[in-house]
């Protein structure tokens, strides 16, 4: 069964060099693309500031979430989590939360998925930080 699983050909989409996309497909595609980068561009900052801030640790932030101590971040954990904090949240919402960190797609958040998905990808400067939300503070 395995050797028959590993030697399954893998489905080609584009034959031959030269072949494109549709170009519907192919703006479609950048559109998203462009999302993505733009989405990241915003949260980047944002999980940098989390991570400078005087009283960040990663398991008191788990045990917020996974407040039932299940082990693992599901939907009813994350809407659970928004109702404490006065805010509602539907669960499609609370779903798309868990997919966007979810890594092995088994819909639910392991604690090293979800530090996974809130740790920072870029470098940064700690001070630098540290000094752009004492300057926002005191505004």
């Amino acid at each position: 069964m395995r050797a028959f699983a590993t030697q399954k050909q893998s489905l080609t989409y584009i034959r031959k060099v030269g072949d494109v996309l549709p170009d519907t497909i192919e703006k479609e595609l950048a559109t998203l693309l462009v999302m993505e980068l733009d989405l990241h561009r915003q949260t980047e900052p944002l999980k940098q500031e989390l991570r400078c801030m005087k009283d960040f640790s990663e398991d008191s932030m788990i045990a917020c979430l996974d407040s039932w101590g299940y082990g693992y971040i599901d939907p009813k954990n994350i809407k659970f989590f928004f109702k404490q904090n006065q805010a509602s949240l539907e669960p499609p919402l609370c779903a798309a939360i868990i997919r966007r960190f979810d890594l092995d797609g088994d819909s639910r958040l392991t604690h090293a998925e979800f530090i996974h998905g809130v740790t920072p990808l870029e470098p940064y400067s700690k001070v630098l930080v540290k000094e752009k939300i004492e300057a926002r503070e005191t505004l």
